[in-house]
């Protein structure tokens, strides 16, 4: 049964449903581009959660244990890095802290605003010492210039009396693949803290915008608390940004952030203007069907804050930067199923997505040389352009990434008449992709034909398939056609 009520322009969940909380993370997650925020209740607490936040293209490698390691198989996989919590506070009551694990609570809400991509968080608290205290979580990460975070909680109390509210940026939170941080502390001042990966490849600095607090500063946790003292039926609203910005090497330093940024009403409107261009240009009605409407729109929504072509380093993971699920690694389904609407609203960006697959074309034909093979054999799953999927079924037996490759520079061309690219980059990678579709093929007397042997199919469940007919009319396709 569906547990998120119907609506045009919102996702909403009217009280909280304990069995689909990790879900409900995914489903109100903010990104845009370069910053991923699952739904997580900013307060935390003793319900289970996974706390993700994201950069994209910031990654941690994975060596594979020797015993598992063959010719063939890969030495190194990657998944994508949890960085510290932008949205972590707690808030007390007379030494009652908010968790609505233990809490008492009522009139829950949440709420996603595709016109505006906020989300919105309200509740009843029921506190022994204040009687309820009404509040209202907001946070949005801005559209324009996605380095910032923006977060507001408003609260009213039905008693007087003092709340102690602190939040911070915490880069202690470890991935659901590592458990642990592997973030160091690199540097800090009062209002930022520069951190890098383990590897020492990649450096992020933060830094927190927020009215004068006590400093509450920790290993890799930079910190402001408040004592907040409330009259009867009171309303108080505070707010603070946090900014972001990494480099790829540690010899580098993250660029500066600057010292003014705009207010959360302020970012709110420009998300609200971002967003009705975008909607204008590519909203799709559907009449008669609210599920659909909703859903065709959630759709738009998410590819749209997920990538938009801002840095052909990245690409689209499985899960977007709404989770760290298959480690944040893009698959063929990228080239198959999410450039057609590329193509057909976004043109650059959809030219942008093939130059990430031109520019690792490098760790392709390495990964063919791998399998004994010539040309290139574009990876299952990747993050930084190279196979990343370490069982061997998969990342040796898949032909159709290479394929999916292939039928995207075809589509591209068609829909925007680009030749430059094709006869640059384009054919450069078709070239290779069908050498190694060459090489991997066999031509079988007994049969009188040439086919693909010892496959596995899209479905995924069959390996050492000969002759599977999805692989074999797109490998014809690819051949005749192209």
């Amino acid at each position: 049964m569906a547990y998120l009520k119907g609506t045009e322009w919102e996702i909403v969940e009217e009280g909280f449903h304990l069995q689909k909380s990790e879900c409900s993370e995914s489903i109100f997650s903010l990104a845009n581009e370069h910053l991923g925020v699952r739904g997580y209740f900013d307060e935390g607490g003793s319900l289970p959660t996974t706390r993700g936040c994201y950069v994209g293209h910031v990654y941690e490698e994975l060596d594979i244990p020797a015993y598992i390691r063959y010719r063939g198989v890969v030495g190194k996989s990657q998944y994508i890095a949890t960085v510290a919590d932008l949205f972590c506070l707690s808030l007390s009551a007379a030494g009652e802290t908010l968790d609505l694990g233990v809490s008492k609570y009522a009139n829950f809400i949440r709420k996603l605003d595709i016109h505006t991509g906020c989300m919105v968080r309200i509740f009843t608290w029921k506190t022994e010492a204040m009687g309820d205290v009404e509040l209202r979580f907001e946070r949005l990460l801005e559209m324009d210039d996605p380095r910032f975070a923006h977060q507001k909680l408003t609260l009213t109390t039905q008693n007087a009396g003092v709340l102690t509210l602190q939040w911070g940026i915490n880069a202690t939170v470890g991935s659901t693949f590592d458990l642990v941080s592997r973030w160091i502390e690199t540097g800090r001042t009062q209002d930022e803290l520069l951190l890098c990966t383990a590897d020492k490849e990649r450096q992020i600095r933060y830094r927190l915008y927020a009215a004068d607090g006590e400093s509450q500063n920790a290993d890799r946790y930079l910190g402001r608390r408040y004592r907040l003292t409330l009259q009867t039926g009171q309303t108080v609203r505070v707010e603070r940004v946090v900014g972001v910005t990494c480099c790829d090497t540690a010899k580098d330093t993250p660029p500066p952030l600057p010292e003014n940024v705009l207010s959360f009403s302020e970012a709110l409107q420009a998300n609200r203007q971002h967003y009705q261009c975008f909607w204008a240009q590519e909203d799709i009605t559907i009449a008669g069907n609210l599920s659909d409407q909703q859903g065709i729109r959630f759709g738009l929504f998410q590819l749209h804050q997920t990538y938009r072509g801002q840095d052909t380093r990245h690409n689209i993971g499985a899960k977007g930067l709404s989770g760290d699920v298959y480690n944040g690694a893009a698959f063929w389904d990228t080239e198959t199923f999410c450039l057609p609407y590329y193509l057909l609203c976004k043109p650059e960006a959809a030219k942008k997505l093939l130059l990430f697959r031109y520019q690792t074309l490098a760790q392709a034909k390495e990964r063919a040389h791998a399998l004994d093979l010539e040309g290139a054999c574009f990876p299952v799953a990747t993050v930084n352009g190279e196979e990343a999927n370490y069982l061997w079924q998969h990342a040796s037996l898949q032909l159709q990434p290479s394929m999916a490759v292939a039928y995207g520079i075809e589509r591209y061309t068609q829909a925007t008449g680009d030749t430059a690219f094709l006869y640059r980059e384009g054919v450069e990678m078709l070239l290779e992709i069908c050498r190694y579709l060459a090489f991997r093929g066999a031509y079988s007397a007994k049969e009188s034909s040439f086919g693909f042997y010892g496959v596995m199919g899209a479905d995924e469940f069959h390996l050492m398939v000969h002759n599977n007919a999805f692989l074999n009319v797109w490998g014809k396709y690819i051949f005749v056609t192209l």
